[in-house]
């Protein structure tokens, strides 16, 4: 789980959402997409999406916080998996 600045504003706040990336996959998912797209307006039939903070620090913390407890991933092993799905991306 990374922050990617990927936020909704409600009421002129940010609300960040965190974004899962897959070891060696091109891309990568926002929690909560809407089924219409990324930026799309949602229905009552799309995922809630995930709030992880209101700034993209906040976010990047819980983050951070999620990926050791569930994962045993620390920020430079989560770093190492971004950057594979980087280099998948560029071998499309």
């Amino acid at each position: 789980m990374t922050s990617l600045h990927i936020c909704d504003v409600i009421d002129g706040v940010k609300h960040f959402i965190p974004c899962m990336v897959v070891e060696n996959e091109a891309g990568y998912r926002p929690m909560g997409k809407p089924h219409n797209g990324m930026m799309g307006e949602r229905s009552i039939l799309d995922p809630q999406p995930y709030y992880w903070g209101n700034t993209n620090d906040e976010c990047q913390a819980v983050c951070d916080s999620y990926n050791k407890r569930v994962y045993g991933i620390d920020r430079e092993e989560a770093l190492e998996i971004i950057a594979s799905s980087m280099r998948a991306q560029n071998n499309l």
